[in-house]
């Protein structure tokens, strides 16, 4: 095998995501540890 080759043509990240809603009345930090607290149940 050789050296990995370098990827060809543009990638789009806002092609490949998927949408999420976001609740504007909660704080970032909220999300965050809403985050943190489903992370640590994985």
């Amino acid at each position: 095998m050789g050296p990995p080759q370098p990827a060809k043509g543009i990638i789009s990240i806002e092609a490949c995501a998927r949408p999420i809603a976001v609740d504007h009345r909660i704080s970032l930090p909220y999300y965050f540890r809403i985050a943190g607290t489903l992370l640590r149940q994985v």
